[in-house]
C-alpha cells in the first residue's frame, strides 16, 4: 500500500543538504531516512538487487535518544557504504526503542549495481536535527547531511 505523504523531501541548506522525512511510524521514518540518505548519494530510488548479488547486514545502534539513535544509524550505515562500497536497497527493523535499533539491510556492491555516487555524504550531523510525532500521528524528521 502506498503512503499518502511523500516519503523525503528535500530542504535547501547553505553549505550542507537537508532532508524532512516522514514516516508512519518510527521504523518507517528510519527507513525513510535510510532511503533518503541514499537517494542523496546516487541521485535516484534504489530498486531491489536481484539475490545473487545481494550482502547482508546486521545492525545494533544504540545511542542515548530518539535524535541520537537515527544519527548513529544513518552514520553506522555511511560506515558500512564507504568501506564495503556498497548501495543499501532494503532495510527490515527487528526492534526500536528510544535508545537501541536491530535492523537487518540488504545491500549490493556498488560496482554490481546500475548506481553511480553523485554526492559524496560526508557524515549525518546534529544541525537542525528534529524527531517528532506530529498532530495526525505521522512521524517527521529534519536532517542534515555534511556533504
Amino acid at each position: 500500500m502506498k503512503n499518502k505523504f511523500k516519503d523525503f523531501e528535500l530542504v535547501e541548506h547553505t553549505a550542507d543538504i537537508g532532508l524532512k522525512i516522514y514516516g508512519k511510524d518510527e521504523k518507517d521514518l528510519f527507513i525513510n531516512a535510510a532511503r533518503g540518505m541514499f537517494f542523496l548519494i546516487t541521485g535516484s530510488r534504489i530498486s531491489l538487487a536481484p539475490e545473487s548479488i545481494r550482502k547482508y547486514y546486521a545492525l545494533e545502534s544504540e545511542a542515548p535518544g530518539r535524535e541520537d539513535l537515527l544519527v548513529t544509524w544513518l552514520n553506522d550505515l555511511l560506515y558500512i557504504h564507504f568501506t564495503d562500497l556498497v548501495i543499501f536497497d532494503d532495510y527490515i527493523i527487528d526492534y526500536i526503542s528510544e535508545e537501541v535499533i536491530k535492523s537487518k539491510v540488504r545491500a549490493v556492491e556498488i560496482k554490481d549495481s546500475p548506481y553511480q555516487i553523485v554526492k559524496e555524504i560526508k557524515a549525518v550531523t546534529y544541525h537542525n536535527l528534529q524527531v517528532c510525532q506530529n498532530k495526525n500521528g505521522i512521524w517527521e524528521a529534519n536532517i542534515v547531511f555534511d556533504i
